[in-house]
Protein backbone atom coordinates (compact mmCIF):
# COMPACT_ATOMS: atom_id res chain seq x y z
CA UNK A 1 0.00 0.00 0.00
CA UNK A 2 2.91 2.38 -0.66
CA UNK A 3 3.11 4.96 -3.40
CA UNK A 4 6.38 6.03 -5.03
CA UNK A 5 6.75 9.27 -6.95
CA UNK A 6 9.86 10.33 -8.88
CA UNK A 7 11.00 13.91 -9.34
CA UNK A 8 14.02 15.32 -11.14
CA UNK A 9 16.64 14.22 -8.58
CA UNK A 10 14.75 12.47 -5.78
CA UNK A 11 11.89 10.08 -5.11
CA UNK A 12 9.29 10.06 -2.32
CA UNK A 13 7.75 6.94 -0.81
CA UNK A 14 4.35 7.65 0.66
CA UNK A 15 1.86 5.77 2.81
CA UNK A 16 -1.63 7.25 2.65
CA UNK A 17 -0.22 10.50 1.22
CA UNK A 18 2.35 10.76 4.04
CA UNK A 19 6.05 10.70 3.09
CA UNK A 20 7.80 7.87 4.94
CA UNK A 21 11.09 7.85 3.00
CA UNK A 22 13.07 9.92 0.53
CA UNK A 23 15.63 8.75 -2.03
CA UNK A 24 18.28 10.98 -3.63
CA UNK A 25 19.50 10.43 -7.19
CA UNK A 26 23.12 9.25 -7.17
CA UNK A 27 24.82 7.86 -10.29
CA UNK A 28 21.55 6.76 -11.89
CA UNK A 29 20.31 5.20 -8.63
CA UNK A 30 18.02 6.58 -5.96
CA UNK A 31 19.73 6.02 -2.64
CA UNK A 32 17.49 5.90 0.42
CA UNK A 33 18.33 8.64 2.94
CA UNK A 34 18.34 7.05 6.38
CA UNK A 35 17.65 10.29 8.21
CA UNK A 36 14.42 10.69 6.25
CA UNK A 37 13.01 7.24 6.94
CA UNK A 38 9.94 7.53 9.14
CA UNK A 39 7.59 4.89 10.40
CA UNK A 40 4.95 4.02 7.89
CA UNK A 41 2.66 3.23 10.77
CA UNK A 42 3.13 6.68 12.33
CA UNK A 43 0.19 8.29 10.65
CA UNK A 44 -0.43 11.96 11.39
CA UNK A 45 1.14 13.10 14.65
CA UNK A 46 1.05 16.47 16.35
CA UNK A 47 4.27 18.32 17.04
CA UNK A 48 4.28 17.26 20.70
CA UNK A 49 4.04 13.59 19.77
CA UNK A 50 6.93 14.06 17.34
CA UNK A 51 8.78 15.88 20.14
CA UNK A 52 8.58 12.81 22.39
CA UNK A 53 9.47 10.37 19.61
CA UNK A 54 12.46 12.40 18.49
CA UNK A 55 14.24 12.35 21.88
CA UNK A 56 12.64 15.61 23.02
CA UNK A 57 14.04 17.65 20.14
CA UNK A 58 13.14 21.33 20.37
CA UNK A 59 9.93 22.24 18.58
CA UNK A 60 11.44 24.76 16.16
CA UNK A 61 13.73 22.11 14.65
CA UNK A 62 10.80 19.69 14.30
CA UNK A 63 8.81 22.31 12.37
CA UNK A 64 11.73 22.68 9.93
CA UNK A 65 11.40 18.97 9.13
CA UNK A 66 8.09 19.61 7.40
CA UNK A 67 9.94 20.55 4.23
CA UNK A 68 11.41 17.01 4.27
CA UNK A 69 7.96 15.52 4.20
CA UNK A 70 7.13 15.17 7.91
CA UNK A 71 3.40 15.68 8.38
CA UNK A 72 2.54 17.58 11.58
CA UNK A 73 -1.04 17.52 12.68
CA UNK A 74 -2.45 20.65 14.24
CA UNK A 75 -3.21 20.49 17.95
CA UNK A 76 -4.04 22.70 20.92
CA UNK A 77 -1.66 21.12 23.44
CA UNK A 78 0.62 23.23 25.62
CA UNK A 79 4.23 23.61 24.50
CA UNK A 80 5.44 23.00 28.08
CA UNK A 81 7.17 19.64 28.55
CA UNK A 82 7.74 18.81 32.22
CA UNK A 83 10.31 16.15 31.34
CA UNK A 84 12.37 18.77 29.44
CA UNK A 85 12.17 21.16 32.41
CA UNK A 86 13.42 18.47 34.80
CA UNK A 87 16.17 17.30 32.47
CA UNK A 88 17.35 20.51 30.79
CA UNK A 89 16.68 23.43 33.16
CA UNK A 90 19.58 25.90 33.35
CA UNK A 91 20.31 28.93 35.53
CA UNK A 92 18.68 32.20 34.59
CA UNK A 93 21.09 35.02 33.62
CA UNK A 94 21.99 37.68 36.15
CA UNK A 95 21.92 41.39 35.27
CA UNK A 96 25.34 42.86 34.49
CA UNK A 97 24.67 45.93 36.61
CA UNK A 98 22.32 46.90 39.40
CA UNK A 99 18.97 48.34 38.34
CA UNK A 100 18.74 50.35 41.56
CA UNK A 101 20.63 53.65 41.80
CA UNK A 102 21.30 55.06 45.26
CA UNK A 103 20.98 58.80 45.83
CA UNK A 104 22.99 59.24 49.03
CA UNK A 105 25.73 57.54 50.99
CA UNK A 106 24.60 54.68 53.23
CA UNK A 107 21.33 54.19 51.36
CA UNK A 108 22.52 50.62 50.74
CA UNK A 109 25.50 48.87 52.33
CA UNK A 110 26.61 45.43 51.12
CA UNK A 111 28.67 43.07 53.23
CA UNK A 112 30.42 39.74 52.75
CA UNK A 113 32.88 37.48 54.56
CA UNK A 114 36.00 36.16 52.80
CA UNK A 115 37.79 33.09 54.08
CA UNK A 116 39.07 31.00 55.58
CA UNK A 117 42.47 31.72 54.10
CA UNK A 118 44.97 28.88 54.22
CA UNK A 119 47.49 30.86 56.28
CA UNK A 120 46.82 32.61 59.58
CA UNK A 121 47.80 36.25 59.62
CA UNK A 122 50.36 37.69 62.03
CA UNK A 123 47.51 38.40 64.46
CA UNK A 124 45.88 34.99 64.01
CA UNK A 125 43.07 36.05 61.67
CA UNK A 126 41.65 33.59 59.11
CA UNK A 127 38.84 35.75 57.67
CA UNK A 128 38.06 39.33 56.78
CA UNK A 129 34.65 40.99 56.43
CA UNK A 130 33.92 43.96 54.16
CA UNK A 131 31.25 46.67 54.30
CA UNK A 132 30.80 48.63 51.06
CA UNK A 133 28.67 51.74 50.62
CA UNK A 134 27.00 51.35 47.21
CA UNK A 135 26.78 55.09 46.49
CA UNK A 136 30.46 55.91 47.01
CA UNK A 137 31.95 52.36 46.80
CA UNK A 138 33.96 53.22 49.93
CA UNK A 139 34.93 49.98 51.68
CA UNK A 140 35.63 49.17 55.31
CA UNK A 141 37.55 45.99 56.24
CA UNK A 142 37.65 44.09 59.55
CA UNK A 143 39.94 41.12 60.22
CA UNK A 144 38.48 38.31 62.32
CA UNK A 145 39.55 34.90 63.62
CA UNK A 146 36.17 33.19 63.10
CA UNK A 147 32.74 33.95 61.70
CA UNK A 148 31.06 34.07 65.08
CA UNK A 149 32.19 37.68 65.58
CA UNK A 150 30.69 39.00 62.33
CA UNK A 151 27.63 40.17 64.27
CA UNK A 152 29.88 42.29 66.51
CA UNK A 153 31.47 43.88 63.43
CA UNK A 154 28.02 44.72 62.02
CA UNK A 155 27.25 46.59 65.23
CA UNK A 156 30.68 48.29 65.19
CA UNK A 157 30.19 49.45 61.59
CA UNK A 158 26.69 50.84 62.12
CA UNK A 159 27.66 52.64 65.34
CA UNK A 160 30.73 54.12 63.65
CA UNK A 161 28.60 55.46 60.78
CA UNK A 162 26.12 56.96 63.22
CA UNK A 163 28.85 58.70 65.22
CA UNK A 164 31.00 59.86 62.33
CA UNK A 165 28.40 60.82 59.73
CA UNK A 166 25.23 61.26 61.76
CA UNK A 167 23.45 58.68 59.58
CA UNK A 168 22.09 55.19 59.93
CA UNK A 169 22.39 52.79 56.97
CA UNK A 170 18.97 52.26 55.43
CA UNK A 171 19.61 48.82 53.93
CA UNK A 172 22.14 46.09 54.75
CA UNK A 173 22.51 43.49 52.02
CA UNK A 174 24.41 40.21 52.29
CA UNK A 175 24.19 36.52 51.49
CA UNK A 176 22.17 34.07 53.58
CA UNK A 177 25.10 33.15 55.81
CA UNK A 178 24.21 32.30 59.38
CA UNK A 179 26.51 35.05 60.62
CA UNK A 180 24.05 37.60 59.16
CA UNK A 181 20.72 35.82 59.66
CA UNK A 182 21.31 34.96 63.33
CA UNK A 183 18.91 36.33 65.93
CA UNK A 184 21.49 38.71 67.41
CA UNK A 185 22.11 40.56 64.15
CA UNK A 186 18.48 40.56 63.04
CA UNK A 187 17.27 41.93 66.37
CA UNK A 188 19.86 44.73 66.22
CA UNK A 189 18.91 45.66 62.64
CA UNK A 190 15.22 45.81 63.54
CA UNK A 191 16.02 47.95 66.57
CA UNK A 192 17.95 50.43 64.40
CA UNK A 193 15.32 50.44 61.66
CA UNK A 194 17.69 48.94 59.08
CA UNK A 195 16.12 46.84 56.32
CA UNK A 196 17.88 43.52 55.78
CA UNK A 197 18.09 42.15 52.25
CA UNK A 198 19.73 38.88 51.29
CA UNK A 199 20.42 36.81 48.22
CA UNK A 200 18.58 33.62 47.40
CA UNK A 201 20.29 30.36 48.29
CA UNK A 202 23.27 29.26 46.18
CA UNK A 203 23.25 32.47 44.15
CA UNK A 204 26.28 34.55 45.21
CA UNK A 205 26.02 36.39 41.87
CA UNK A 206 23.21 38.47 43.37
CA UNK A 207 25.82 39.96 45.72
CA UNK A 208 28.20 40.75 42.89
CA UNK A 209 29.60 44.00 44.31
CA UNK A 210 30.78 42.39 47.55
CA UNK A 211 32.04 39.25 45.79
CA UNK A 212 34.07 41.29 43.28
CA UNK A 213 35.49 43.47 46.05
CA UNK A 214 36.72 40.47 48.00
CA UNK A 215 38.27 39.02 44.87
CA UNK A 216 39.94 42.34 44.05
CA UNK A 217 41.44 42.64 47.55
CA UNK A 218 42.72 39.06 47.63
CA UNK A 219 44.29 39.33 44.17
CA UNK A 220 45.95 42.64 45.06
CA UNK A 221 47.26 41.18 48.34
CA UNK A 222 48.60 38.09 46.60
CA UNK A 223 50.41 40.24 44.04
CA UNK A 224 51.85 42.59 46.69
CA UNK A 225 53.16 39.69 48.77
CA UNK A 226 54.77 38.16 45.70
CA UNK A 227 56.36 41.47 44.73
CA UNK A 228 57.64 42.20 48.24
CA UNK A 229 58.73 38.58 48.85
CA UNK A 230 57.11 38.63 52.28
CA UNK A 231 55.70 35.48 53.86
CA UNK A 232 51.99 34.74 53.40
CA UNK A 233 51.37 35.36 57.11
CA UNK A 234 51.45 39.09 56.28
CA UNK A 235 48.34 38.78 54.06
CA UNK A 236 46.15 40.87 56.41
CA UNK A 237 48.52 43.84 56.17
CA UNK A 238 48.51 43.46 52.37
CA UNK A 239 44.68 43.36 52.25
CA UNK A 240 44.47 46.35 54.57
CA UNK A 241 46.89 48.37 52.41
CA UNK A 242 45.16 47.32 49.18
CA UNK A 243 41.81 48.48 50.54
CA UNK A 244 43.34 51.79 51.74
CA UNK A 245 44.64 52.48 48.23
CA UNK A 246 41.54 51.29 46.35
CA UNK A 247 39.47 53.71 48.41
CA UNK A 248 41.72 56.52 47.16
CA UNK A 249 42.00 55.78 43.44
CA UNK A 250 39.44 56.03 40.64
CA UNK A 251 36.62 53.46 40.60
CA UNK A 252 35.04 52.73 37.21
CA UNK A 253 31.73 51.88 38.89
CA UNK A 254 31.18 55.50 40.00
CA UNK A 255 33.62 57.20 37.61
CA UNK A 256 35.22 58.86 40.60
CA UNK A 257 37.22 58.32 43.79
CA UNK A 258 35.38 56.59 46.68
CA UNK A 259 37.24 58.57 49.38
CA UNK A 260 36.38 61.87 47.71
CA UNK A 261 32.73 60.92 47.30
CA UNK A 262 32.50 59.79 50.92
CA UNK A 263 34.36 62.65 52.64
CA UNK A 264 34.10 65.46 50.09
CA UNK A 265 37.84 66.01 49.72
CA UNK A 266 40.53 64.65 47.44
CA UNK A 267 43.07 62.20 48.89
CA UNK A 268 46.81 62.88 48.93
CA UNK A 269 48.72 60.73 46.47
CA UNK A 270 52.28 61.80 47.28
CA UNK A 271 52.32 59.69 50.45
CA UNK A 272 51.90 56.33 48.69
CA UNK A 273 54.81 53.92 49.05
CA UNK A 274 55.70 50.48 47.79
CA UNK A 275 54.43 47.67 50.01
CA UNK A 276 57.22 45.69 51.66
CA UNK A 277 60.05 48.11 50.92
CA UNK A 278 62.91 48.60 53.39
CA UNK A 279 62.66 51.68 55.60
CA UNK A 280 64.53 53.03 58.61
CA UNK A 281 62.54 53.68 61.78
CA UNK A 282 63.91 55.97 64.49
CA UNK A 283 64.27 54.35 67.89
CA UNK A 284 62.98 56.65 70.68
CA UNK A 285 65.75 58.16 72.78
CA UNK A 286 64.32 56.61 75.94
CA UNK A 287 64.57 53.14 74.41
CA UNK A 288 68.26 53.11 73.48
CA UNK A 289 71.68 53.70 74.99
CA UNK A 290 74.21 56.34 73.99
CA UNK A 291 76.19 54.21 71.55
CA UNK A 292 73.22 52.26 70.14
CA UNK A 293 72.01 52.85 66.60
CA UNK A 294 69.39 55.57 66.32
CA UNK A 295 67.47 53.79 63.56
CA UNK A 296 66.55 50.22 62.72
CA UNK A 297 65.64 48.73 59.35
CA UNK A 298 62.09 47.37 59.05
CA UNK A 299 59.54 46.73 56.31
CA UNK A 300 56.79 49.16 55.31
CA UNK A 301 53.43 47.32 55.25
CA UNK A 302 50.77 50.02 55.29
CA UNK A 303 49.11 53.12 56.66
CA UNK A 304 47.60 53.40 60.12
CA UNK A 305 44.18 55.07 59.93
CA UNK A 306 43.84 55.53 63.68
CA UNK A 307 46.93 57.76 63.86
CA UNK A 308 49.24 59.73 61.60
CA UNK A 309 51.75 56.94 61.33
CA UNK A 310 52.95 54.06 59.21
CA UNK A 311 52.53 50.36 59.84
CA UNK A 312 55.95 48.70 59.92
CA UNK A 313 56.81 45.01 60.05
CA UNK A 314 59.50 43.66 62.34
CA UNK A 315 60.18 40.47 60.42
CA UNK A 316 62.50 38.92 63.03
CA UNK A 317 60.03 39.26 65.90
CA UNK A 318 56.93 38.90 63.68
CA UNK A 319 55.14 41.99 64.95
CA UNK A 320 53.68 45.25 63.63
CA UNK A 321 54.99 48.61 64.84
CA UNK A 322 53.28 51.97 64.31
CA UNK A 323 55.59 54.96 63.93
CA UNK A 324 55.81 58.35 62.22
CA UNK A 325 59.62 58.62 62.46
CA UNK A 326 60.40 56.84 59.20
CA UNK A 327 62.97 57.39 56.46
CA UNK A 328 62.05 55.87 53.06
CA UNK A 329 64.93 54.80 50.86
CA UNK A 330 62.92 54.77 47.60
CA UNK A 331 65.49 52.80 45.67
CA UNK A 332 64.89 51.08 42.35
CA UNK A 333 66.36 47.59 42.56
CA UNK A 334 66.62 44.55 40.32
CA UNK A 335 65.49 41.23 41.79
CA UNK A 336 67.44 38.05 41.11
CA UNK A 337 64.56 35.55 40.83
CA UNK A 338 66.80 32.49 40.87
CA UNK A 339 68.55 33.59 44.07
CA UNK A 340 65.19 34.46 45.60
CA UNK A 341 63.82 31.01 44.81
CA UNK A 342 66.80 29.33 46.49
CA UNK A 343 66.50 31.52 49.60
CA UNK A 344 62.77 30.87 49.92
CA UNK A 345 63.23 27.12 49.71
CA UNK A 346 65.82 27.21 52.52
CA UNK A 347 63.98 29.71 54.73
CA UNK A 348 62.13 28.98 57.97
CA UNK A 349 58.75 30.39 58.96
CA UNK A 350 58.80 32.63 62.05
CA UNK A 351 55.75 32.13 64.25
CA UNK A 352 53.57 35.08 65.21
CA UNK A 353 53.98 36.60 68.64
CA UNK A 354 51.53 39.44 68.48
CA UNK A 355 47.89 39.94 67.51
CA UNK A 356 47.60 42.46 64.70
CA UNK A 357 45.15 45.32 64.75
CA UNK A 358 42.64 46.00 61.99
CA UNK A 359 42.48 49.12 59.88
CA UNK A 360 40.72 51.18 62.57
CA UNK A 361 42.32 49.69 65.68
CA UNK A 362 43.88 52.00 68.28
CA UNK A 363 47.57 52.69 67.90
CA UNK A 364 48.23 53.23 71.60
CA UNK A 365 50.79 50.38 71.71
CA UNK A 366 53.06 52.00 69.13
CA UNK A 367 55.68 53.46 71.50
CA UNK A 368 55.76 50.38 73.73
CA UNK A 369 56.34 48.13 70.76
CA UNK A 370 59.08 50.34 69.37
CA UNK A 371 60.92 50.16 72.67
CA UNK A 372 61.23 46.40 72.44
CA UNK A 373 62.95 46.47 69.05
CA UNK A 374 66.47 45.38 68.31
CA UNK A 375 68.09 45.44 64.94
CA UNK A 376 66.06 42.82 62.97
CA UNK A 377 67.32 40.72 60.17
CA UNK A 378 65.75 40.87 56.72
CA UNK A 379 62.52 39.09 55.79
CA UNK A 380 62.73 35.39 55.12
CA UNK A 381 63.26 34.91 51.41
CA UNK A 382 63.95 38.56 50.55
CA UNK A 383 66.34 39.28 47.69
CA UNK A 384 69.80 40.61 48.54
CA UNK A 385 70.51 44.04 47.02
CA UNK A 386 74.12 45.22 46.78
CA UNK A 387 75.10 48.85 47.11
CA UNK A 388 76.72 50.34 44.00
CA UNK A 389 79.57 52.67 44.92
CA UNK A 390 79.63 56.22 43.61
CA UNK A 391 82.48 57.24 41.27
CA UNK A 392 85.56 58.07 43.27
CA UNK A 393 84.78 55.78 46.18
CA UNK A 394 87.44 53.14 46.99
CA UNK A 395 86.74 49.55 46.08
CA UNK A 396 85.46 47.53 49.09
CA UNK A 397 87.74 44.92 50.59
CA UNK A 398 86.26 41.49 49.63
CA UNK A 399 87.68 39.96 52.80
CA UNK A 400 85.45 42.12 54.99
CA UNK A 401 81.68 42.26 55.25
CA UNK A 402 80.10 44.86 53.00
CA UNK A 403 78.16 47.49 54.94
CA UNK A 404 75.41 49.37 53.12
CA UNK A 405 75.17 53.06 53.98
CA UNK A 406 71.66 54.54 53.52
CA UNK A 407 71.31 57.41 51.07
CA UNK A 408 70.09 59.89 53.68
CA UNK A 409 73.16 59.21 55.89
CA UNK A 410 75.49 59.76 52.94
CA UNK A 411 73.81 63.11 52.29
CA UNK A 412 74.32 64.16 55.92
CA UNK A 413 78.00 63.10 55.79
CA UNK A 414 78.54 65.20 52.65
Amino acid sequence: NLKVTFDKDECHIKAKDQVVAIGKLDNSLYRLQEETVYSAQAGELCIHQWHVRLAHKNLSDIRKMQKDGVVIKACSCSDICESCIKGKMSSKPFPKQSSRVTEETFDVVVSDVCGPLQEESVGGSKYFVTFIDIHSRYCKVYFIKNKSVVGDKVVDYVENVKTRFGKTPKVLRSDRGGEYTCTKVQDYLRKEGIEFQCTVGYAPQQSGIAERKNRSLVEAARTMLNDSQLHKQWWAEAVNTANYIQNRVVSQAINGIPYEKMFGEAPKFEDFHRFGEDVFMKIPDAKRKKLDDKAVKVKFVGYDQASKGYRLADIKNTKVIISREVEFLDRCVEVDLESHKEVVENSEVVESSEVESNADADADAGDDEAGEQRRPVGAQGEAVHQHQADPGEPEPDPEHERVEIPAFLRRQAN
